[in-house]
């Protein structure tokens, strides 16, 4: 009966060549079985080890071939959602110079959106006033660069496998209600990245987001594309229009499923609803 049950696990073993989930119980299953039987019989120990040696190579395929990209898609999920929480860290830091009025030149009591190096504290307001407690962490004014991205230079800041930059009207006025934020992936080397936004006008259930790049607004919009446009690092960074229907600051993200000025099909994340007020000045509604 011993030695049925080797041959058994054995062949189990050979077949997670072909099967690699069956690879863990064959190798633990023959294994036990084989050191069982075994000690009676050496050619059942043969058998078992060549069972086992069939399934270590079933489990290296599976290793290599699912479990290995799993665990590496999973990471890549966590990046990205780490960068949506870093979105909505941005949208709060505008909320506190909206809500301090840090740069008011019209003296109306609401403050100015700033850009990633005026919310750091790296670069005066405006260059002018410098904040006296930044509004983003340390980390992020260690991550900060400008770079040159559509002939004017920005401010972006690149850790934990994402980018970030924030895009403000040059009206200052107009900076009061308004900011633009967008997120997208340090490097191209997504595993299993979709090609379209994934989210459904109801909410995608699965949630998933890999290598997409996201965008943020004042009411806290938040939109992903699947990044077919390919914004990667700092070298390929989204224009402040990228996720609007045109080039306007009046303009709001495209309707669910439509297509940016940047050529590429945007979407509400799960379905996310934009916040009715804005911080500090509730006077103005999501329009």
């Amino acid at each position: 009966m011993a030695r049925r049950v080797v041959i058994a696990f054995a062949v189990v073993g050979v077949i997670s060549m072909f099967l690699p989930w069956f690879a863990i119980p064959a190798i633990v299953g023959t294994v036990i079985a084989g050191l069982v039987a075994g000690a009676d019989d050496k050619r059942v120990l043969a058998i078992a080890i060549v069972g086992v040696v069939f399934a270590v190579i079933g489990l290296a395929r599976f290793t290599i071939g699912d479990a290995a990209p799993g665990i590496v898609e999973a990471g890549q999920n966590m990046q990205a959602r780490s960068a949506m929480y870093k979105l909505r860290e941005i949208r709060l830091a505008q909320d506190g110079l909206r809500k301090t009025a840090a740069w008011d030149p019209d003296k109306d009591g609401i403050g100015s959106a700033g850009t990633l190096g005026e919310l750091v504290g790296t670069k005066p307001m405006r260059g002018t006033t410098p904040l006296e407690f930044p509004l983003l962490p340390q980390k992020w004014a260690r991550a900060m660069k400008t770079v040159k991205s559509n002939g004017v230079d920005v401010d972006i800041a690149c850790f934990e496998g994402y980018c970030m930059v924030v895009y403000v009207p040059a009206d200052d006025e107009a900076a009061e209600r308004r900011f633009i934020g967008y997120a997208w992936p340090e490097a191209d080397n997504a595993v299993g990245r979709p090609k379209e936004p994934l989210t459904t006008k109801a909410g995608d259930p699965r949630d998933v987001l890999r290598g997409q790049i996201l965008f943020v607004d004042e009411h806290e919009r938040i939109y992903e594309s699947g990044n077919q446009q390919g914004y990667y690092g700092p070298d390929h960074v989204p224009a402040w229009d990228a996720a609007l229907p045109t080039s306007s600051w009046a303009a709001n993200p495209v309707e669910h499923g439509g297509v940016g000025v940047d050529g590429g099909t945007w979407r509400p994340w799960k379905g996310k609803q934009p916040f009715a007020t804005l911080a500090g000045d509730t006077s103005v509604a999501a329009p």
